[in-house]
């Protein structure tokens, strides 16, 4: 009898269970989702896939900023040796600066001692008046005594010769002084002029080392900037690098969840095929006021709330894993303000190079302003000398009838004597300046070289970057490509998304397997938004990678202009020290062959 009541209520039931179908309009529905299953599994081994493509994406992309990292060392490197560059620079100035220093100081010297021996030549002035005096006396009384030794026969024709003599001389005195007189006024004219023109020049000198002091304070504060907003730069890098750190952390904790999620999605498909056969086995029953069916029930509900309880632990986890996706898109933002900030930076530091090129431009304009003076004082001092000698020459030929006229001359003979020490004096210390001069020239030199020698390493140092940024670009490009594929691929699964929901509007399952369906479509839709979300990450930071080596590039393009200009103005500062040796070369020349040609006359003089 049981078995009979079995039987009978066995295919009742199943044909309730038929009818129910058939009432609701869903034949087949049970193999519509058997068949279903294959699709699933495919769309899992497209995201594994896809997902390995993109942790091989990840690998490659932090290889790329490892390279940028030591990129961007390397420029620091080349930043302090620019720097480095700047301060032997700067040290090369100061030496010169000295240097101009200590000859104005000796000019000072010069001067005093000008006029020590000025006062000096005064005192010998007046004790050769006194001589002077004391031999017109002598001379008066040995003609006294020859006119007194002759007075008997020669006395009338003396006389008028004396007369005649006496008249011619003093109009000649008269004519002489009237020359003289106009000499000396025309000669003070010119010394004042030429005291009025140094004073000039000299408070032009003046006015230009302030400026230059001016600008120098200018410069030191620039530089102070570009270390502080090298700093930043560093800090900044820092920064940086511990966010791509986190992002990497990140990654792995997302790959985590990944794989516990697929381990919880195997688990729960297990669970269904568990509850589908608990189903069936309850489709046979008989009897269902039996108490192992009514035990079953209740298993079937505990299983049921288990299964809720898991639903809503994964919503917890799903809501989780979107507060860490809002957290990571902060700190994306906060990056990217950080790289405008830094991009501001580099626009201020270019602005800051600017100005410093600026300021050395006008150093320069001073210092060949300070070299033009110069030249002009040497020439009014040349001009003087032929001016000197040329009153020499009249005055040598003026000499001869009146002892006056010869001791005022043995007076200029005396004084130009002490000038010709001078001169010597002058010359030695210029030979001394000179051979300062070709010891810092040839050190100069030896620094040209050097860094020309330097330069040329740059250049290929820059060459080998810009092959590797080359390089980088290709890599760039095909990151691009593999992006291209990824959203291909995510294109593709969005259609299929969209393909399964058209499937289940169109067809009716019961409860269990549409909550079951839409609970599929829910996990698809969030690895769409995952997909997507990496993908958008994946193009900004292709973004800001494309942006770094930009900036790398323009980096690398402007050290070699500062390079270049830096080269430049080596050249430029040896051919200006090889002119300044020139020149005092030759005025050391014109000096010998000044002192030697009044050197001569004062022999000259002396054997007259």
């Amino acid at each position: 009898m049981p078995t009979t009541r079995v039987g009978t209520v066995g295919p009742a039931q199943n044909g309730d269970y038929g009818s129910s179908n058939a009432a609701e309009g869903q034949p087949g529905a049970g193999m519509t989702s058997r068949q279903q299953r294959p699709c699933y599994s495919e769309d899992l081994d497209f995201i594994r896939e896809t997902h390995d493509k993109l942790i091989a994406l990840t690998l490659e992309l932090e290889f790329k900023e490892r390279k940028i990292a030591d990129y961007q060392s390397l420029l620091d490197k080349r930043g302090s040796r620019v720097s480095s560059l700047s301060a032997e620079l700067c040290h090369v100035k100061s030496a010169m600066e000295e240097q101009v220093r200590h000859r104005q100081a000796a000019e000072m010297r010069i001067m005093d001692i000008t006029l020590r021996e000025y006062s000096n030549y005064e005192g010998f002035q007046g004790l050769l008046k006194k001589l002077h005096a004391c031999y017109e006396v002598s001379t008066a009384l040995s003609e006294e005594i020859k006119e007194l030794r002759k007075v008997n026969t020669l006395l009338p024709n003396f006389l008028d010769c004396t007369k005649k003599k006496m008249k011619d001389a003093h109009a000649h005195m008269v004519s002489i002084r009237m020359i003289w007189s106009k000499k000396n006024k025309h000669l003070s004219a010119e010394l004042v002029s030429c005291k009025k023109e140094l004073d000039i020049k000299l408070q032009v000198c003046q006015d230009a080392e302030a400026s230059n002091q001016v600008l120098r304070g200018r410069l030191n504060d620039l530089e102070l900037r570009i270390v502080a907003l090298t700093a930043d730069n560093a800090e900044c890098r820092q920064n940086m690098q511990r966010l791509v750190e986190e992002h990497s952390n990140v990654l792995a904790d997302n790959k985590s969840l990944v794989l516990q999620h697929r381990t919880e999605k195997e688990e729960k498909d297990q669970l269904i095929a568990q509850l589908r056969m608990l189903a069936s086995k309850l489709c046979d029953l008989s009897d269902l006021d039996d108490g192992s069916a009514l035990k079953l029930f209740e298993a079937l509900g505990s299983a049921v709330q288990q299964l809720s309880d898991e639903c809503n632990s994964l919503h917890d986890r799903e809501r989780a894993a979107k507060t860490t996706i809002e957290a990571l898109t902060g700190e994306r933002d906060a990056l990217m303000a950080e790289n405008r900030a830094l991009a501001e930076k580099q626009k201020d530091y270019n602005e800051l190079q600017q100005a410093k090129e600026s300021l050395e431009d006008h150093l320069t304009i001073h210092k060949d302003f300070a070299e033009n003076i110069t030249r002009e004082v040497h020439h009014q001092l040349t001009s003087a000398m032929d001016t000197l000698k040329q009153v020499i020459q009249e005055s040598t030929n003026a000499q001869g009838p009146f002892e006056a006229t010869l001791q005022t001359v043995v007076g200029e003979a005396v004084q130009l004597r002490t000038q010709i020490g001078l001169f010597y004096d002058d010359w030695s210390r210029s030979q001394a300046m000179t051979s300062d001069m070709s010891e810092e020239l040839a050190r100069k030199k030896e620094e040209v070289q050097r860094l020309s020698a330097e330069c040329t390493r740059m250049d290929s140092v820059i060459r080998e970057q810009m092959a590797e940024i080359e390089g980088l670009r290709s890599g760039i490009t095909n990151f691009e490509q593999l992006a291209a594929d990824s959203a291909d691929d995510l294109a593709r699964v969005q259609a299929e998304a969209e393909s399964l929901k058209e499937s289940l509007a169109a067809a009716q399952m019961e409860a269990e397997e549409r909550e079951e369906a839409a609970r599929l479509l829910l996990e698809k839709d969030t690895q769409i938004s995952l997909l997507e979300a990496e993908l958008q990450e994946k193009r900004e930071e292709l973004a800001s990678l494309v942006q770094e080596k930009v900036a790398a590039v323009d980096d690398a393009e402007r050290f070699r202009e500062a390079n270049q200009n830096l080269r430049e103005t080596v050249f430029s500062l040896s051919k200006q020290l090889e002119q300044e040796r020139n020149r005092r070369e030759s005025m050391v020349s014109c000096i010998f062959i000044c002192a030697f040609l009044l050197q001569w006359w004062f022999l000259e003089v002396r054997s007259l």
